[in-house]
């Protein structure tokens, strides 16, 4: 097992991380594919995601053993088939985690550095956040790049524009640190908080 820890985050909410280290055959023997899930698997087109959508399904066989897969609502958000527990996950490069809270939606990302981030910023910053972040900080335009999809998996619903609807306000970066967030979307605003923390290479960030 690749377990790389598995901590509670609230008394209602925990989070996982795996480290993808074995082969397929590996991840595919301590699971048990329910039709369903045998579909989405085989429609996964190489290696990689294989392996990152089975390593989701042995994380999660351990957090809530009970429970037999992850489903996907039409709107893609993942969910539980006999659990009323929410749940969240993601998955970049060697790692896959998975949040789950007993009462509340969660979202959860993980992000792998790259060079190449501040290409897109465009696409995914509003011309009020490009003026007050520093765009030529690579680690810093992961995390406003995370943030957004954090936020964007914990409301679940297709027709968020990270650009226009998700507000990051100014924070301090550091290797670990909150973010307030206002969620402007069908004409109201909401206060969101999310947590980041670097985790060598990778940023790793979730709602609280």
């Amino acid at each position: 097992m690749s377990v790389v820890f598995i901590k509670k985050v609230s008394e209602y909410a925990h989070i996982g991380l795996w480290k993808i280290e074995e082969s397929i055959d590996e991840l595919l023997s301590p699971i048990h594919l329910s039709d369903v899930e045998r579909a989405l698997y085989n429609s996964k087109r190489n290696v990689l995601r294989k392996k990152e959508w089975l390593a989701c399904r042995n994380l999660l066989k351990i957090m809530l053993p009970e429970n037999d897969g992850i489903y996907y609502n039409p709107e893609g958000r993942p969910f539980l088939n006999n659990n009323s527990s929410h749940i969240s996950i993601s998955h970049s490069g060697d790692y896959a985690c998975i949040y789950i809270n007993e009462q509340n939606p969660v979202g959860i990302d993980i992000q792998r550095l790259k060079p190449d981030i501040s290409k897109g910023v465009d696409f995914f910053l509003s011309p009020k956040e490009l003026s007050q972040f520093d765009t030529s900080d690579n680690t810093l335009l992961h995390i406003l790049w995370s943030a957004k999809e954090t936020v964007y998996k914990f409301l679940g619903h297709s027709d968020i524009d990270v650009k226009k609807d998700i507000y990051l306000l100014p924070f301090q970066r550091n290797q670990t640190g909150s973010i307030e967030v206002n969620i402007l979307h069908i004409g109201s605003t909401k206060t969101l908080f999310l947590r980041y923390e670097m985790l060598e290479n990778y940023i790793l960030t979730r709602t609280n």
